[in-house]
């Protein structure tokens, strides 16, 4: 699908919604995320979860949408899935298994149009098996915490700790996800009750639907990419002899953090937690538990 003029903009229909009548929409800057559950597992049957993406403003991100839409179309391209790329599945089943040259031009080009547009990279791997041998069952539950929402909130705190150093009101950012991933409702409730926000869930690519298209949120399957290298790196990190894969390499030279956690991170956020319902309420209070 070629990017026309009468398109209208997911991004700039998302600003406008949000941003405030004082504000230019264009001026509302965006924090997508994604959870790649496809390459990157889930908590339930895979080593690692990761969830990562980008920030940008909303004016950038409309820029986006229209740079990456057209690149995809050069290729005849609706959308771009790297576990479709990765497997030559989808729209990527004919014409580009023994087309390396062709593969490698629209990884360069993508990763060059997410340089662009993207401000910063954020993202949290989750080793499953330390999560959960780590922060018991019944922590999880009282937590509201699974790998996803972990992640997510960890990633929401990276975003809170780039808008303290660049001045920018956290009350301005947006958070959206991709749409369908297990441990949404733990993330919500998290958002809800920790930051006094809802994150917005959106499909990363254009579907048909009762109301008719729901055009898909592309920033989000940059960070697809982005979380599908991550996962990839993850598994990869023990096995030295194989060089850093190339697409990481290159998404990681935009600036950002990456978070983990290993046990001595998951007791000192069980210990932390502990502290608060025990010395103010503070659990209590947000979810509505009795003394």
């Amino acid at each position: 699908m070629r990017y026309r003029k009468a398109f209208h903009s997911p991004i700039e229909h998302l600003a406008k919604t949000v941003s405030l009548s004082s504000f230019d929409w264009r001026e509302v800057i965006f924090a997508m995320f994604t959870a790649c559950f496809d390459a990157g597992g889930s908590q339930h049957d895979q080593k690692f979860l990761v969830v990562a993406g980008f920030v940008s403003s909303a004016e950038e991100w409309v820029r986006f949408d229209k740079a990456w839409r057209e690149r995809l179309a050069g290729d005849n391209l609706s959308y771009f899935h790297m576990v479709d790329f990765a497997q030559f599945s989808g729209e990527f089943r004919n014409g580009w298994r023994d087309n390396e040259p062709r593969r490698k031009k629209l990884l360069s080009d993508l990763v060059e149009i997410i340089r662009r547009h993207a401000f910063r990279r954020f993202g949290c791997a989750i080793d499953n098996e330390v999560f959960l041998r780590n922060l018991p069952e019944n922590r999880r539950r009282q937590y509201f915490l699974n790998a996803y929402a972990l992640a997510g909130m960890t990633s929401a705190a990276q975003v809170f700790k780039w808008c303290k150093e660049e001045r920018t009101p956290f009350e301005k950012v947006d958070f959206v996800f991709e749409d369908g991933d297990i441990g949404k409702g733990q993330l919500i409730t998290r958002f809800n009750n920790d930051l006094g926000m809802t994150p917005v869930f959106k499909p990363k690519k254009d579907k048909q639907a009762t109301i008719g298209m729901v055009f898909g949120f592309t920033p989000l399957q940059a960070a697809d990419f982005l979380a599908y290298e991550i996962t990839k790196g993850c598994k990869e990190m023990k096995n030295r002899k194989r060089d850093p894969r190339w697409g990481l390499e290159e998404l990681l030279k935009i600036p950002g953090p990456l978070g983990t956690y290993d046990p001595e991170n998951l007791e000192a956020l069980d210990v932390n937690h502990q502290a608060l319902i025990k010395t103010s309420g503070w659990f209590n209070k947000l979810y509505g538990k009795k003394s």
